[in-house]
């Protein structure tokens, strides 16, 4: 063997070790793709219920803030909840296209807040309300009282 071929060797990686490299990659890769899964299966439930509870408290302050009754509509057949305060829609979520989380309701959710800060009943809905976020097999839910208190995770 010359002297040159030894220092210099051949210089880099065959096509079937760089093929190699790579499927032993994608088989790591999609281990771990999916035992994340369940962890952004839990993650977009927490973030839809936290969601959801801050247009609950948005809804309370921008009644009080506008001295007049602010609405939180729900709706569930289109994953998505909103804010209204006189004809005006002020701001809203999509569940399903912010979080991919379905959204489901025992009853129609409607919270109307006074100015004075609490719920009205007479106005919303007076039942007590049951949320259920799904995302994959992982689902939660919470309940919202008549008079806007949120009991659940």
């Amino acid at each position: 063997m010359s002297l040159s071929r030894a220092v210099h060797g051949r210089g880099g990686f065959t096509v079937m070790e760089t093929l190699t490299a790579v499927s032993i990659g994608l088989v790591l890769l999609s281990m771990t793709v999916r035992s994340l899964s369940p962890v952004q299966e839990r993650t977009a439930l927490r973030s839809a219920e936290q969601a959801f509870r801050g247009l609950v408290a948005r809804t309370r302050a921008q009644a009080i803030e506008r001295g007049e009754d602010a609405v939180l509509r729900l709706d569930a057949a289109g994953d998505s909840a909103w804010i209204v305060r006189g004809t005006q829609r002020v701001e809203g979520f999509a569940f399903d296209s912010e979080l991919a989380v379905d959204v489901q309701t025992n009853v129609p959710v409607v919270i109307c807040m006074t100015p004075r800060g609490v719920a009205d009943p007479t106005c919303g809905t007076n039942a007590v309300m049951t949320i259920l976020f799904q995302r994959g097999g992982a689902s939660s839910a919470i309940q919202v009282l008549p008079l806007g208190q949120i009991l659940g995770s």
